[in-house]
């Protein structure tokens, strides 16, 4: 029998969700949410004890989202999804369930964890970020290297082709109901449409991308 749905709802795990949503937002979040954190931060426990009832009862539903146009260089648009904070706390939770060390979650996740933790791979990953990368480099030089290669995908977020990681993760997972509950949890629904209508087409509303800004 899957535990991985009891895996994300337990009171330990969406806590942890939430404190990681609630560091994020205070550092570089909008003023709005950072609001609304501070508003849970009154009664928290009460607050996570919702969203875990929801998520037993199969009564959690994603909300809408809102799209938010950067400005890049040479006038170009970069299209980021801000998610409602009950949102972002469920996709890192279920997220924590993927980055699982834990055995009896491990073996439920096929070869994902083992993706997850390649050796070179040091963006968002357990023990990963700057110093780590750093490190890796430092390493290099030390063993004698003397050139890197640098590269870019463009545009890669905007390009995941959805129904394909479905089928990955449906290969890896036994637990149907946990990957539809995972294809929930990437869709890109928005709120705001009729104000951005003109740039709608950046944005991942079918089955190609991910929304850049989800932990997920």
């Amino acid at each position: 029998m899957s535990t991985l749905p009891n895996a994300v709802r337990t009171v330990a795990n969406l806590s942890q969700a939430w404190r990681t949503v609630r560091r994020n937002v205070l550092a570089r979040g909008h003023p709005i949410y950072k609001s609304q954190v501070e508003l849970i931060s009154t009664n928290e426990i009460s607050h996570i004890l919702k969203i875990q009832r929801q998520l037993k009862k199969n009564e959690f539903k994603f909300l809408p989202q809102t799209g938010i146009l950067k400005s890049k260089r040479a006038g170009k648009k970069r299209p980021l999804v801000a998610a409602p904070l009950d949102n972002r706390i469920v996709q890192r939770a279920l997220l924590n369930v993927f980055q699982s060390e834990k055995p009896n979650i491990t073996k439920q996740l096929g070869c994902i964890p083992q993706i997850i933790r390649t050796p070179t791979s040091v963006g968002a990953v357990p023990n990963g970020g700057v110093p780590a990368g750093i490190s890796k480099v430092q390493e290099a030089i030390q063993n004698g290297a003397q050139y890197f290669l640098k590269s870019d995908i463009r545009d890669f977020f905007s390009k995941i082709p959805k129904p394909t990681l479905l089928a990955f993760l449906e290969g890896e997972i036994e637990d149907k109901d946990f990957i539809s509950f995972i294809s929930d949890a990437i869709t890109t629904e928005l709120e705001n449409r009729n104000e951005i209508e003109q740039e709608l087409d950046l944005f991942p509303l079918g089955d190609v991308g991910v929304a850049q800004g989800s932990s997920l």
